[in-house]
């Protein structure tokens, strides 16, 4: 068969070449400068030829201080018209100020430009395209991260120059696709608090309409005799909910300010029994005594409102469904809700504080923010029991002198 081709190195047949016609050369000098024969000429120009070949083999890689021979022409070789590290310089302090992907590429593009065999450059990109510089009749094409360039140069690029604009090109490709990124990144982060902020102020008005469906049915299922009791029941509610009302919307001017206003842990009890007065599913058991004591109302109300929903929810699937309200002070204020359904499916146990969850019936964000509205002021919402008849949710003060809230209800479906 025929044989393979056999490569030739110019670089090292030209070094050869070089070698061979040294030591040639330098025979006949030293043969007739020194008067003797060809044989000791040629052994003294090989000596000395050797000699030469160690000294530069040392000064090649002298493992010192001194970088040697080989690291000085791999930098040459590299800056070819500009040093590499000024380009990496000014591309990476370009990259520091600017943030927006399309100016940093026309300003990278620009300084391109200043390389002494560039006249100028054309770009298109996803979003944008534009031209620096002047055109002339010597171009060349690339691609790279999805922005075609055509660079125009005084004359015609030579191989080492398209590798040299190669590797330009990928750097400044790299730096404009993570550019672009962080900018989609900007955008996703900005979208999201959108939605966190809107789920976590939808969550607000279903607990109100919720405390308002609780006064309807109250007002429904009240007779003659029952409506100074029913009045009664309206002053003290409506005010709240109105309150509570009036937090929504400054939530929404200003959604990062948090409301930590405190309120008597027994007057919260109070209300909290009179919003939920007329379900015959919920029993409230009071231990030990509430008086002195304060809790954050925003706080409580919220993740109180919240939970109880979702166990509402559970109970339109279980006829025998029963959920215990009880609030005790052993240890500062605990108030427990405590139900005898299903437990929650572990899969969503686990990520059930970390971020929106799976939900048939709402947002499936409810929990996430009222983990995180919990642990701005200090206290700490986790699922302390997940077993069959015992599903329980504890919100806890990281102050060792601050109450303690417990709530255990189905988690399924969240809302």
């Amino acid at each position: 068969g025929t044989a393979a081709p056999v490569a030739v190195d110019l670089i090292y047949s030209l070094l050869l070449f070089l070698g061979v016609t040294a030591l040639i050369l330098g025979s006949f000098v030293v043969k007739v400068v020194s008067q003797n024969d060809y044989v000791p000429a040629l052994a003294q120009t090989l000596l000395v030829i050797a000699f030469l070949l160690i000294v530069v083999s040392w000064l090649w890689n002298p493992n010192a201080r001194f970088g040697g021979l080989q690291q000085f022409l791999s930098s040459y070789f590299l800056s070819i018209g500009l040093p590499f590290e000024t380009w990496m310089q000014s591309l990476a302090n370009l990259a520091d100020h600017e943030d927006d992907p399309e100016k940093f590429l026309a300003g990278a593009v620009d300084e391109m430009t200043r390389l002494p065999w560039v006249s100028g450059v054309r770009w298109h990109g996803p979003t944008s395209d534009g031209e620096v510089g002047e055109a002339s009749k010597f171009s060349s094409q690339f691609s790279f991260r999805g922005v075609d360039f055509l660079i125009f140069t005084h004359s015609t690029l030579g191989p080492a120059l398209t590798v040299h604009v190669k590797l330009l090109l990928r750097l400044l490709g790299d730096f404009y696709d993570a550019k672009r990124r962080e900018l989609a990144q900007r955008n996703n982060a900005y979208t999201q608090a959108i939605y966190e902020t809107g789920a976590r102020l939808t969550h607000d008005v279903k607990n109100l309409l919720q405390s308002l469906r609780s006064l309807c049915a109250a007002a429904e299922g009240s007779d003659a005799d029952q409506a100074e009791a029913l009045r009664a029941l309206m002053q003290r509610q409506l005010p709240q909910i109105t309150q509570r009302l009036q937090g929504t919307l400054e939530k929404l001017k200003a959604p990062e300010k948090i409301d930590t206003a405190l309120i008597d842990a027994a007057r919260w009890w109070e209300n909290l029994k009179q919003r939920y007065n007329n379900n015959t599913q919920i029993k409230f058991n009071l231990a030990g005594n509430p008086q002195g004591v304060s809790l954050p109302a925003e706080l409580f109300d919220s993740i109180a409102d919240n939970l109880v929903q979702n166990a509402m929810n559970k109970s339109r699937a279980q006829a025998d469904f029963e959920l215990t309200v009880g609030l005790s002070f052993d240890s500062g204020a605990r108030l427990s809700v405590c139900d005898n359904g299903a437990p929650v499916n572990a899969a969503i146990a686990r990520q059930l504080f970390g971020g929106p969850v799976p939900s048939r019936t709402g947002l499936g964000i409810g929990l996430y923010h009222a983990h995180q509205q919990a642990e701005q002021i200090q206290y700490r919402l986790s699922l302390q029991s997940n077993e069959p008849g015992n599903v329980c949710f504890t919100l806890s003060s990281l102050s060792p002198r601050s109450a303690l809230f417990k709530v255990a209800v189905l988690p399924q479906p969240f809302d």
